[in-house]
């Protein structure tokens, strides 16, 4: 997949070290323990995140969201086998998501 968006990396990581971001940040880790399982200086990872277009900081939003998407597609297979705590789950997920399209709205005028 193409990428139209031009990425900043200060630092000069691997392929291979970007992808154990994603898959660090999927796990829930922290910059700072992302920072010291790559053996990087941690000041100098979290500046390099912070930096607008940051190669980091989307290979992070990136292992999120694609460990939530297996997260949500297992709770929906769950919901529609009939487990009601998955279907508990699955609706509030919804619900939050709602709230935050309808609070963009107001703020930010996005459809």
């Amino acid at each position: 997949m193409e990428r139209n968006l031009a990425l900043i990396d200060n630092i000069g990581f691997s392929q291979e070290e970007l992808e154990s971001i994603e898959h660090l940040a999927g796990l829930n880790y922290t910059p700072l323990q992302m920072a010291t399982f790559l053996d990087q200086d941690p000041v100098r990872f979290l500046r390099a995140m912070s930096v607008s277009n940051s190669i980091i900081q989307f290979h992070i939003n990136k292992g999120k969201l694609e460990s939530d998407f297996l997260v949500n597609e297992k709770v929906l297979q769950n919901a529609k086998t009939g487990n009601l705590t998955a279907v508990m789950i699955f609706n509030q997920a919804r619900e939050k998501n709602d709230v935050e399209s309808i609070k963009r709205r107001i703020l930010y005028g996005e459809d």
